[in-house]
């Protein structure tokens, strides 16, 4: 249907619905899900490892030139003028979009506008997928508060120049870093193969997928001119995003984060997730500042 350019997601999405049929976890098709469907390899016989695409030993469903036709269809669409103005210009102001999440599934959050205000919601249910805390939302001027507060409370130790040097020349360390390296690859080896052989549903791979990955990216050795520099940065960061526009605030927490984690139920920032050039530095930090460093290079926060 989508590939004759005459129907959106949403409309295949109601088509599914009026004809009864529903996803595998048993739920209604969303205009995402229906999305998510039509950019997903898998059902042309293809797995996704290392950001490349592998044969996999599932039989497809589809050809690789029906999947391309929509591709095609779908950049097509992509380039027609939007009418949503007000939305587009909330996305505009969405300082964390993309990087905030929700801390059960650990899923993106969207944005959506409610009776005049922003608030990012977690949508897994509309995707066809689980998390505890669907439908759940927070508002995003609540949301850039508890990020703001997190980067004015950052405190440095008062030789953390020296830790940086002392560091880089642990020998100990860089062992360590390249040698988990290696063991992440070989996990997402196994990984790949054990979901291509049925083991792992998408979900459960792709969410360790996801997660191995992240760690490996942050395993970096510090080069110690730019780890000084970014922590110079962030030392004065805190008094600088007061004043800073909002286009400013976005470049700045976007440059600092990966992923900042929102737990519904306790209504707080419960984590984050720094770009790896700053993971020393939050690392530094982390005594004096209030957290914990967890599993993949995550950062858990206090109350």
């Amino acid at each position: 249907m989508y590939a004759s350019g005459n129907y959106t997601d949403q409309t295949i999405a109601d088509f599914i619905n009026q004809s009864g049929i529903k996803t595998r976890k048993g739920n209604k098709w969303s205009k995402d899900t229906v999305t998510d469907f039509l950019q997903n390899e898998f059902f042309y016989g293809k797995v996704a490892y290392r950001d490349q695409l592998w044969p996999g030993r599932h039989q497809a469903i589809i050809t690789k030139e029906l999947f391309d036709r929509v591709k095609e269809v779908r950049a097509k669409h992509a380039v027609r003028p939007r009418s949503h103005l007000a939305f587009n210009k909330l996305r505009r102001v969405s300082l964390l979009r993309r990087i905030v999440c929700c801390s059960q599934c650990e899923r993106p959050l969207r944005v959506q506008s409610v009776k005049g205000y922003g608030y990012y919601i977690e949508t897994s249910l509309y995707r066809g997928k689980d998390c505890v805390d669907s439908h759940a939302r927070v508002r995003m001027d609540v949301m850039n508060r508890l990020v703001f507060d997190l980067l004015r409370n950052v405190q440095l130790p008062e030789a953390w120049q020296k830790d940086i040097e002392r560091m880089i020349q642990d020998m100990d360390v860089v062992r360590k870093i390249e040698n988990r390296r290696l063991e992440i690859e070989d996990e997402l080896r196994r990984a790949g193969r054990a979901f291509a052989d049925g083991a792992f549903n998408e979900d459960d791979y792709d969410r360790r997928r996801r997660k191995l990955i992240s760690e490996k990216d942050s395993l970096v050795v510090p080069d110690g001119a730019r780890a000084i520099e970014m922590g110079m940065q962030l030392e004065t960061i805190g008094d600088f995003i007061d004043e800073a526009t909002d286009d400013e605030k976005y470049k700045i927490l976007h440059i600092l984060f990966d992923a900042v984690y929102y737990d519904f139920g306790q209504k707080r920032l419960v984590g984050f997730k720094p770009h790896a050039e700053f993971v020393p530095i939050f690392r530094l930090a982390a005594p004096l500042s209030g957290w914990s460093e967890k599993e993949g290079f995550i950062f858990r926060t206090f109350v």
